[in-house]
């Protein structure tokens, strides 16, 4: 939706999903030690977020995730949770 700063990296983001920058950063969120002291996203309503890609993945994905409570993360290999599973290498 081009709300953000940075580069258009061709990502769609369903519209629970918040990005919060550390105050260390400049920003207002307070938490460190994020994981290349990047940006977080996090959602308060709802049990999930989408993400989807325009131009798709061709050679990976990598992200890292926290949570107070148990959760899982489910990559399809169609467009808003639809498809098959992909395969995922830990």
């Amino acid at each position: 939706m081009g709300s953000g700063p940075g580069k258009n990296l061709h990502l769609e983001f369903t519209s629970n999903a918040q990005v919060i920058v550390s105050a260390n950063k400049r920003g207002v969120g307070n938490f460190i030690n994020n994981p290349g002291g990047y940006p977080v996203m996090f959602f308060q309503s709802g049990t999930s977020v989408v993400m989807n890609t325009t131009a798709g993945v061709t050679t990976g994905l990598w992200f890292t995730y926290s949570a107070l409570q148990p959760g899982t993360a489910t990559v399809y290999d169609g467009r808003d949770g639809a498809g098959n599973i992909s395969r995922v290498s830990r």
